[in-house]
């Protein structure tokens, strides 16, 4: 696990990392601002670690077809991102809490 968010304040593909959000086991999200209206976003880090590639892709392309307004869209793909990961996938950062916030307030699935 890459626990202290180590590429905080570093820029990848045009877009300046402000935080981290939260690490899973085969991701890292961190918080940016878009480089041009400077809204919210979230830029979620693949691990090769513990993806493969193939998965990695079908992610991709998965979240590119869908449409639907409980899934956050992507805005943009950064390939040109730290050697651990395949690629960066942006999307604009929901307000409110995050569904593993809210499952584990409840104690679980809802």
């Amino acid at each position: 696990m890459i626990e202290d968010f180590r590429y905080v304040w570093k820029t990848f593909g045009g877009y300046q990392l402000t935080s981290g959000i939260r690490e899973t086991a085969s991701s890292v999200v961190y918080e940016s601002t878009h480089p041009i209206n400077w809204n919210k976003l979230a830029i979620k880090f693949i691990k090769k670690s513990t993806v493969s590639e193939e998965a990695s892709a079908n992610e991709v392309e998965i979240n590119k077809a869908i449409d639907c307004d409980y899934i956050m869209p992507i805005e943009d793909i950064i390939m040109e991102v730290p050697s651990e990961f395949y690629c960066g996938i942006v999307m604009i950062k929901a307000t409110g809490c995050d569904l593993y916030d809210l499952l584990e307030k409840n104690n679980g699935p809802l």
